[in-house]
This record gives structure tokens, sequence and C-alpha cells, in this order.
């Protein structure tokens, strides 16, 4: 992570889920929670910001017409960097004056350590090095 002095610390660090989705035709995006945890049957915490849902709309040229929701998990300390996450999308949305939810088709799983040895096979130059220094042991 970078720091507030622009140096890069190495002891922690972030990671994102993503969610891409079509809504139905004729509605409007309402709103997305995000249910998280650290097993996929026990999502007890939630993200929830409602109306203030940040979302990414045509997110790349070959997803027109969709939508992109994200949580960031930040801080995650070296010590937990094998600790899968596990988190689910709800969407909601309104189609004739009615409000609708539909939960994500899935459970999204992960952890740093799986990231970054995926980053280590396929990433560019700067995102090898970074997850080289991030995963050094002392």
């Amino acid at each position: 992570m970078i720091t507030a002095n622009g140096e890069t610390d190495y002891t922690k660090t972030s990671m994102r889920f993503g969610y891409d989705f079509k809504l139905p035709a004729d509605t409007t995006f309402d709103s997305c929670a995000w249910y998280y945890g650290t097993t996929a049957n026990d999502l007890r915490l939630s993200l929830t910001p409602g109306a203030n849902t940040k979302k990414i709309e045509n997110p790349t040229a070959t997803k027109q017409g969709y939508i992109r929701s994200n949580i960031v998990f930040t801080n995650i300390a070296k010590a937990n960097f094998d600790r899968d996450i596990f988190a689910r999308v709800l969407v909601k949305y309104t189609k004739d004056g009615k409000t609708y939810s539909k939960m994500g088709a899935y459970v999204d799983q992960n952890s740093v350590s799986s990231i970054a040895e995926k980053i280590k096979n396929s990433g560019s130059e700067t995102e090898t090095n970074y997850v080289n220094e991030l995963t050094k042991t002392k």
C-alpha cells in the first residue's frame, strides 16, 4: 500500500471483489449491498451504502450495457494474506414503482496470497515486482 508520505508499505495491502451484471429491461438501478465473511456459509458482515452506491457503467468494450459494483478490503495485514475472504453482492432495482432485490449468482472467494500467485504467473512487470516484495518473508 502507498503511505501518506508516498512510500510503499509491504506489510499490508488491499483486495477488490467486483461483480458485473445487467439489469432486466425497463428497470432503474437503485443500489448494491455486499455481504462478506470468512466462510461461504457465514456472510454476516455487510457493506450497504444504499443510494450512495458507486458503480461503473459499461466497464469494458465487451461489457456494454453492464454495471460493475466493487467492494475493496483495505489494510489486510501480512499475517492474514493466506486467509480467504468470501463475498456476495445483492443488487436492488426498480421496475414500475416496485423495488426488487437479486442476489449475485455466486459467493466469490479469494485471498491475497492466491491473487499474488496469479499475478506472479501472468502480471505485468510492475505488478509482479510489487507482489514479489509483498510476499517476501523476513
